[in-house]
């Protein structure tokens, strides 16, 4: 975690030739709560580990967390439109639909830890788009990285 505060940082204080450095400071909402969002999804795996099936879903959702990075690799592989944020978090949402598309298929209904967990995802997703444009952020941005 603490190395991807660094490079996190790191990023933001770089200058992109062609790229407004305010679109790099926006872009840093999204690693920032990935950092948020993957060490809860695993604490709370963690502390359901004697529930196996809670521990299984939690854990599969913190690691869909992460896939959001290389999805967003591979996403930009493509021209716009796929090369947005809103395209590489529905790749990573796949995931979640995977999970949902399990539960629903072994049990029947939706694993709680599947509901929660996705759900939870999926708002940090959204809060990080909101987050990115926001004046507030880009103020924040520009004070941690010293910009």
């Amino acid at each position: 975690m603490v190395l991807g505060i660094a490079v996190a940082l790191g990023r933001g204080r770089n200058v992109v030739p062609g790229v407004p450095h305010e679109s790099t400071l926006a872009f840093l909402a999204i690693p920032f709560i990935s950092l948020v969002v993957f060490p809860t999804l695993i604490g709370a795996g963690v502390y359901l580990r004697k529930n196996a099936g809670a521990h299984k879903r939690l854990m599969l959702l913190a690691t869909t967390e992460i896939v959001t990075a290389s999805a967003g690799r591979l996403v930009s592989h493509f021209a716009s439109p796929f090369n947005t944020p809103p395209a590489f978090f529905g790749m990573a949402d796949l995931f979640v639909l995977a999970i949902v598309a399990y539960d629903l298929r072994t049990r029947g209904r939706v694993h709680p830890a599947t509901l929660w967990g996705g759900l939870f995802l999926i708002a940090s997703q959204a809060l990080r788009l909101v987050l990115a444009g926001s004046q507030t952020w880009i103020d924040f941005a520009r004070w941690i990285t010293g910009t």
